[in-house]
């Protein structure tokens, strides 16, 4: 709204999981620089998930450029969309979800094997 009086619309894009080589290039950095730290074990947890998650779910570059062309194209675009692997159910997590359960899962330092072992007294 803060814009609209300089003829500016702005529309928002929330893309989901989207396959790019941001993370093959990434996470071997991320790994090297948490060798021997107390961030070893989560950054070594968080890139195996993380590969799956994208390898899986996520979508090619073109769904979010598809998404940019409409919104350009079209004379009266929604305000927000959402698109890209996953996209819709982040967004529904995340709307029902509250913060702290979000900083949690970032915080979480041990695989799921790790939690289940924890869970059953193995």
């Amino acid at each position: 709204l803060e814009v609209q009086g300089f003829g500016i619309q702005v529309v928002v894009i929330r893309p989901g999981l989207i396959s790019t080589q941001f993370m093959d290039l990434a996470l071997p950095a991320m790994l090297e620089n948490a060798r021997e730290t107390q961030y070893e074990t989560f950054v070594k947890n968080y890139a195996r998930n993380i590969g799956l998650m994208f390898r899986f779910l996520g979508s090619q570059p073109k769904v979010i450029a598809d998404v940019i062309c409409d919104v350009c194209s079209t004379e009266c675009p929604k305000q927000m969309y959402t698109a890209g692997g996953f996209g819709h159910v982040l967004e529904f997590v995340g709307s029902w979800m509250p913060d702290w359960v979000n900083d949690m899962a970032l915080l979480l330092t041990k695989s799921w094997e790790d939690l289940e072992c924890a869970r059953s007294g193995v």
